[in-house]
C-alpha cells in the first residue's frame, strides 16, 4: 500500500475483518509479516508477530519480549561529569540527554561518563541512529574532550570537534546481526585546565531491517527510563 498521500501526518493503520450476517458465512483470515518500510527516515517498523505487539484494551499495548532494557550509567567522578536529562528542548521533543563539565578535571586526570544499553540483538540491515550536538569543547580532540560510541568495545563513531547544531548520525549494525551486543556512548574529558564541554544526545534508535519492533529513546517521557516502540 503506497502511503505517500499521508506523508507527514499521524495516521492509524487498520486491518479490519468483516463477517457477513448470512448463516452460511464462515472463513479464516491470517496476517503475517506486516511492515512499514521505505522512505520513513529512522523510524521504519516491522513485526513478524513472534513477539506480541497487538494492543489489548484492558492491558494496554503489549511489549515485545526482546525489547532492550534500561540504560546503565557509569561515571568515574559523577560530581564532575555524568549523563543527565536536560531541562532545555532537545533535537526533537521536550528533552535530551546532556553531559556537561567545566574547568580542569579532578587530579588533572581524564574523566569518563558512559551510557550503556546491554543485550541488544540487531538484525541484518538494521542501524543505530542518534542526534548529537557538541558545544563549548575547551580541549577538543579524540584523545581529549570527545564522544565515542562503541559496540561490544569496538569504536564505531567518534565526535572530536565542536558541532554547535544538531547532527544526525547512523551506524550500520549488520556486522553484529544475530549477536547479543552492548551499545555504549562514552564521554571523555581532557586532562588540562582548558577542559570543558557540553555534549547532548537525543532520539537514539535502532531501526531499519529490524526482526522485531524497532525501538527508540527520546528522553521526553520519564528521563532515562527504557526503550519503547517507535
Amino acid at each position: 500500500v503506497q502511503l505517500s498521500d499521508w506523508a507527514g501526518g499521524p495516521v492509524d493503520l487498520e486491518f479490519r475483518a468483516h463477517a457477513d450476517s448470512a448463516k452460511a458465512a464462515f472463513g479464516e483470515i491470517t496476517l503475517e509479516n506486516v511492515q512499514l518500510v521505505g522512505a520513513c527516515g529512522p523510524a521504519c517498523l516491522g513485526t513478524s508477530f513472534e513477539d506480541p505487539v497487538v494492543e489489548d484494551t484492558d492491558q494496554g499495548p503489549s511489549k515485545p519480549s526482546r525489547v532492550p532494557g534500561t540504560w546503565a550509567r557509569t561515571a568515574s567522578n559523577p560530581a564532575y561529569l555524568d549523563w543527565k536529562v536536560s531541562e532545555s528542548v532537545g533535537h526533537n521533543g521536550i528533552a535530551s540527554l546532556v553531559a556537561n563539565w567545566q574547568k580542569a578535571p579532578p587530579g588533572n586526570s581524564k574523566q569518563l561518563a558512559t551510557l550503556t544499553l546491554a543485550e541488544v540483538t540487531p538484525a541484518d540491515g538494521s542501524s543505530l541512529h542518534f542526534a548529537l550536538r557538541m558545544t563549548q569543547l575547551g580541549d577538543p580532540g579524540c584523545g581529549a574532550d570527545a564522544l565515542t560510541v562503541r559496540i561490544d568495545g569496538k569504536t564505531v563513531f567518534q565526535g572530536c570537534a565542536s558541532a554547535p547544531s544538531w547532527q544526525l548520525h547512523s551506524v550500520d549494525l549488520s556486522p553484529w546481526a544475530g549477536q547479543k551486543v552492548a551499545i555504549a556512548f562514552e564521554v571523555q574529558t581532557g586532562a588540562t585546565v582548558t577542559a570543558q564541554g557540553t555534549i547532548e544526545l537525543d532520539d537514539i534508535a535502532i531501526a531499519g531491517g529490524c526482526s522485531w519492533l524497532c525501538m527508540r529513546e527520546d528522553f521526553d517521557a520519564a528521563g532515562i527510563k527504557r526503550w519503547h516502540p517507535w
